[in-house]
């Protein structure tokens, strides 16, 4: 019933559909090499006290390595005035910052991890802040959120907490 022309035809398509497998499952193995991660993220993680001892923001990584979870208190005359709950998710094609002030709904920011000890979280949509950035700087954590110019800005500087 075949001839040698379609004996022919049918081993090429299996040499070509072999080579596409292979080609997938090296796709396969590339996405997974590539997973998100918190890792370039890791100078956040921890307890920070703002240097006037009035804010305390903490940070861990979550055990899958995909979220960073945070909290932040701002007190004043040993009074909690204000809180907020954040989450990082890293994705493939993005970084995205969640923030939940006074435990309303949350507001996402869109931004990249950095490996050089910062990151930029932008959202020009919302009122303030527009722009949320985060910076190492060598034992202090620098957080800055502002307009997406720049402009209102306010800033915090902070040292790990004490033990």
């Amino acid at each position: 019933m075949f001839d040698r022309y379609s004996s022919r035809l049918i081993a090429v398509v299996a040499i070509a559909a072999g080579g596409f497998v292979t080609g997938c499952q090296h796709a396969v193995q590339t996405v997974e090499a590539q997973a998100p991660s918190t890792e370039s993220l890791h100078w956040l993680e921890g307890c920070w006290l703002s240097e006037d001892g009035n804010v305390e923001e903490v940070w861990a990584r979550s055990r899958h390595g995909d979220q960073l979870f945070g909290f932040s208190v701002v007190s004043a005359s040993g009074q909690r005035e204000f809180f907020e709950q954040m989450r990082v998710d890293v994705g493939v094609e993005a970084t995205t910052f969640y923030a939940y002030p006074a435990g309303r709904a949350a507001t996402a920011f869109e931004g990249n991890a950095d490996r050089d000890g910062q990151v930029t979280f932008v959202n020009p949509a919302t009122d303030f802040p527009q722009k949320i950035h985060y910076r190492r700087d060598g034992q202090r954590l620098l957080a800055t959120v502002s307009l997406i110019d720049g402009a209102q800005a306010t800033s915090w500087q902070y040292a790990a907490c004490p033990e």
